[in-house]
């Protein structure tokens, strides 16, 4: 019983989540995009250029310029 439950753990904490969409971003300079769904602030730079966005918020974030979806 105790091996399911590490299975369970270790399958959760490397599945990617499904709600969500990585963006690559290879702007200029670093851009804060606050998202219009969740109102949640986005901060794309070039130390950071892969972050993980709310699927709902990538909707338009994504059609920003410097951003695209990766897998």
């Amino acid at each position: 019983m105790c091996s399911a439950q590490v299975r369970c753990e270790v399958k959760t904490k490397t599945t990617s989540h499904p709600d969500s969409v990585k963006l690559l971003y290879w702007g200029p300079a670093t851009a804060h995009i606050r998202g219009s769904v969740t109102g949640r602030m986005y901060c794309f730079s070039n130390a950071a250029p892969v972050q993980r966005v709310d699927s709902r918020d990538a909707v338009l974030i994504s059609q920003y310029r410097f951003l695209r979806q990766v897998q």
